[in-house]
């Protein structure tokens, strides 16, 4: 741990960074009772087999550290880039991906949320938010509850 608090995440790789926070999304889908399957493929990266909802669909985006909203604020957030593409950045497509997990990886915590609930090209998330209570259970549980309900079950 260096001073802050935060793990050293700047002595790997961005792969093995990404890596870290897929191994930490598919650890809270295990918690919450979906079998996770780590899988290399464009658009997820995890497929998440819920007992309620069946097969799913995982991309996992993580934050290695926290960001300050400006230079004298007190005020501090975790940002996820949720778009693709180098120039012209796409918004998360449902047709090819069902849930978004969030990892703070300085938090060990993971938020779940629906693809067709993302909004823009980042989510900022509050540290706090990944503090909360059962978060990890919550937001699947909320997840799945939406997914289900979109698809008229």
């Amino acid at each position: 741990m260096g001073t802050s608090g935060d793990p050293p995440s700047g002595h790997i790789s961005a792969r093995s960074r990404g890596r870290l926070g897929e191994l930490l999304a598919a650890i809270a889908l295990e918690a919450v009772g979906a079998d996770a399957i780590l899988v290399d493929r464009d658009g997820y990266d995890i497929i998440a087999n819920d007992p309620v909802a069946g097969l799913l669909r995982v991309e996992v985006k993580s934050a290695h550290r926290l960001i300050r909203k400006a230079p004298n604020s007190s005020y501090y957030y975790y940002n996820f880039m949720t778009a693709s593409g180098r120039d012209h950045k796409k918004r998360m497509n449902p047709e090819a991906v069902d849930v978004l997990a969030m990892v703070a990886v300085p938090e060990r915590v993971t938020i779940f949320k629906p693809v067709t609930e993302v909004r823009g090209v980042t989510q900022k998330v509050a540290p706090h938010r990944f503090r909360e209570p059962d978060i990890e259970f919550l937001s699947w549980q909320k997840t799945i509850r939406t997914i289900l309900n979109n698809k008229g079950l």
